[in-house]
């Protein structure tokens, strides 16, 4: 593994990490408030610890280390080998390294502060090394690791050195610590010798280590005449034998598995005070011993360490995630279904009801745009003076006649539109109970949050009324550009109209203090009051006789493409408002789901775990 390649797995490993602990809570929350499911994620809180460890380290610029814990019956070398890798003079010196019943770790120096240490073991009590005796006193619980400084050492991984007592020879007062060491670190070396390789608690502690460990490596010291290989096989064929080593470890493999594919080394016996410690691999394919704990192999060895951590949780993590997904993707579709039946409850109200008083305003003001002063000015002394034409105020007399057909409906349009609102949104919500009920697992549609259950007449009275009794949208003026040409065009091509409508003020078009508001369904629809309108405003002149049925035909082309407008653009403004004032209430609990459990979010975090799992692959 390059250096490249380990920056961005571990950056794979922490974006992947952020995105679960981001969104497991959520999910959870969600299965279990919505779909009363009491969901546990077994590991969770180990994986989230970490995590929090590797997140807290990298933001103080430090690189995670590797944890090597040693253990071995006396005798075994375990004294040689701590100062062969960590350069702390032991027995002799100032520091010296204990073997009663407190684990010691020798540590970098940028990792010999305790706020700093306590990164790498949160559940323990990390404090410095100062008297020897302090580790040789016997304590139940108290969670304590000793530790002192190791010799820096430049171009190499750090790496922090655990010794445990000699399981052989000191009654441990804790062996509940020494378990936490074990599950914490990287790497087991587990050291031994000829003569105790087959001791019965020395068997007994290596199946204990092969439970725990993540990765072991297993080290012969003292070897002068034996065959190391003979002595790895012999083992290997005798603990195959044994029950204990038979059981499953928690990544499924057996503990002789685990251990038949551990690497193995071995130590030739020190013979005179010049020789120096040399650990040779028992196969060529193998690493050097050192680089195990500052080379290359050490990144994969931290790597695996940290995605160790995730193995047992990534796959009720995924589990959970898809118990979610399918939660939101049902509650997401019931809410489109019922945000469509009220878009279209808006539409049939907008639809409805027209405005005609606007588009008859509009039609006059382009008019007198094509229409000089004088002209206008001379009309009007022409229908003072002749007769012929009708005045304004005849117009007016002749709409407010047809008005009185549709008086009782031609209510300002807010209010007419409050009307209509008020009795299609009663039938909605009670085809909403139904439908968006059927919709949901039974267990969804409860409020867990308030105790009750949603959509009650009660609740849903209560929420129309307060919409009501809101300021309600006021109509705009900007579907009327959509017939700007056709009514420029219309003019032009009637001139003797365009004069008409020149010499009307908008006055002419308002009944009473109102809006002129129509409401198709009950004044026979659009063709009707355009006609009736239009009629009514030319009187009995020729032109009205002239020209009746064109422009009757062209004046509904107009009018309908004005009312799609009108629709279309009332539609969407009334829709905003109810979406915020009505479905975001009516439809809280489920919203809100639907925001704190994004489907994306969702569907990012399964991505997480897949990546995750491919980690774990790659590592083992």
């Amino acid at each position: 593994m390059q250096c490249g390649d380990f920056e961005q797995k571990l950056r794979t490993y922490e974006n992947a990490m952020a995105q679960l602990l981001k969104m497991i809570p959520r999910v959870r929350h969600l299965v279990v408030n919505r779909l009363k499911r009491d969901t546990d994620v077994p590991g969770f809180d180990a994986m989230k610890s970490r995590y929090e460890s590797f997140c807290q380290l990298r933001q103080r610029g430090l690189q995670p280390p590797l944890v090597v814990t040693m253990f071995g019956p006396s005798g075994a070398g375990k004294s040689t080998l701590f100062r062969w890798l960590t350069g702390i003079d032991v027995p002799a010196g100032e520091v010296i390294r204990p073997m009663t019943y407190h684990s010691v770790v020798a540590v970098p120096e940028s990792f010999s502060k305790p706020d700093v240490l306590q990164l790498v073991f949160p559940n323990r009590r990390v404090v410095p090394l100062r008297n020897p005796e302090e580790v040789a006193q016997k304590t139940q619980g108290d969670g304590r690791i000793f530790f002192a400084p190791m010799k820096s050492r430049a171009n190499s991984l750090p790496f922090i050195l655990a010794d445990v007592p000699d399981f052989n020879t000191v009654e441990c007062a804790n062996w509940e610590q020494a378990k936490q060491m074990l599950s914490r670190a990287e790497l087991t070396i587990f050291l031994t010798y000829p003569e105790s390789y087959l001791d019965k608690c020395t068997v007994e502690t290596l199946a204990w280590c092969c439970q725990l460990s993540s990765r072991l490596v297993y080290v012969l010291t003292k070897i002068s005449d034996q065959n190391p290989a003979e002595i790895w096989q012999d083992l290997l064929k005798k603990t195959g034998d044994q029950k204990v080593f038979g059981e499953t470890r928690r990544d499924g493999r057996t503990l002789h598995e685990f251990l038949k594919g551990s690497l193995c080394y071995y130590s030739p016996r020190l013979t005179g005070e010049g020789d120096t410690l040399r650990i040779e691999p028992l196969e060529a394919n193998q690493p050097p011993f050192l680089d195990l704990i500052r080379g290359q192999p050490a990144e994969e060895l931290i790597l695996a360490g940290l995605v160790e951590s995730i193995y047992v949780a990534i796959l009720a993590c995924e589990e959970l995630l898809k118990l979610g997904q399918l939660c939101i993707e049902q509650i997401s579709n019931a809410l489109e279904d019922a945000r469509t039946s009220l878009d279209e409850l808006v539409k049939k109200v907008v639809s409805e009801i027209y405005p005609l008083q606007d588009l008859m305003n509009f039609i006059a003001e382009l008019a007198r745009e094509k229409t000089s002063g004088v002209v206008r000015g001379v009309l009007r002394s022409m229908n003072r003076a002749v007769g012929k034409l009708v005045t304004p105020q005849a117009i007016k007399d002749s709409t407010e006649a047809v008005a009185e057909v549709i008086r009782e409906q031609g209510k300002p349009l807010v209010e007419l539109e409050k009307e209509k609102f008020r009795g299609g949104v009663k039938e909605y919500v009670q085809r909403i109970r139904g439908e968006f009920s059927q919709s949901l697992p039974e267990q969804s549609f409860g409020d867990s949050n308030s105790g009750q259950r949603p959509f009650s007449t009660e609740q849903t009275h209560e929420l129309i009324r307060c919409v009501l009794a809101r300021p309600w949208p006021r109509p705009s003026s900007g579907w009327q550009e959509a017939v700007r040409t056709d009514v420029e065009k219309f003019l032009e091509e009637n001139p003797a109209f365009a004069r008409w409508m020149a010499t009307l003020d908008d006055a002419v078009w308002t009944v009473g203090t109102g809006l002129f508001v129509v409401d198709l369904l009950t004044t026979g629809g659009l063709i009707w009051t355009i006609g009736a309108l239009t009629l009514a405003g030319v009187g009995g002149s020729a032109l009205a006789h002239t020209v009746r049925e064109t422009l009757l035909k062209k004046l509904d082309e107009i009018g309908r493409k004005a009312h799609e407008a009108w629709v279309a653009q009332r539609s969407n403004k009334l829709q905003a408002f109810l979406e915020e004032h009505f479905f975001k209430a009516l439809f809280k609990p489920w919203l809100e789901d639907v925001r704190t459990v994004a489907i994306d979010e969702i569907k990012r975090s399964l991505q997480a775990c897949e990546e995750l799992k491919q980690l774990v692959n790659a590592t083992q």
